[in-house]
């Protein structure tokens, strides 16, 4: 579930995130097909099965690695705020 108050670059992170593990993972399964199987890299039907195991990871992980990236900017955006209140702290005295 997405939220729409939620800024762009968290959004932008999930995305990030998320493509990342499916091109690693689509990459892995045609490399392992392309060792152990007799299909080329290139074929259509690896193509297709690393797509769809890519699909089913990346599914599997989305709630997972949404909340790391949740979790990573929430801690950010404490420090900023902390900082931020230093540096006025600092300024008033």
């Amino acid at each position: 579930m997405d939220n729409d108050n939620e800024p762009i670059t968290r959004k932008l992170a999930k995305f990030l995130v998320i493509s990342t593990i499916s091109y690693k993972t689509t990459e892995l399964a045609k490399s392992i097909a392309d060792d152990y199987t007799q299909f080329e890299k290139d074929s259509l039907a690896v193509k297709l099965g690393s797509g769809a195991i890519s699909l089913v990871v990346t599914s599997k992980l989305k709630p997972h690695t949404d909340k790391l990236v949740d979790k990573t900017a929430d801690f950010i955006d404490a420090k900023r705020a902390e900082r931020r209140t230093k540096k006025d702290n600092e300024k008033k005295d």
